[in-house]
């Protein structure tokens, strides 16, 4: 799997859906950045919601 849609349908199938997530997967970050497993880069707006 690689593509963003791929991860997502897993997520739906697997995983229990207690948070509402934004459809993105992320597989890098560095600093205030972050990129997806499509290759779409974003900037970090949401700090700590992982914490």
């Amino acid at each position: 799997m690689s593509k963003s849609s791929d991860w997502i349908e897993v997520e739906k199938k697997y995983y229990a859906q207690t948070v509402r997530r934004q459809p993105v997967v992320l597989v890098k970050g560095e600093g205030t950045r972050a990129w997806d497993a499509d290759g779409k880069e974003y900037l970090d707006f949401v700090a700590g919601l992982g914490c």
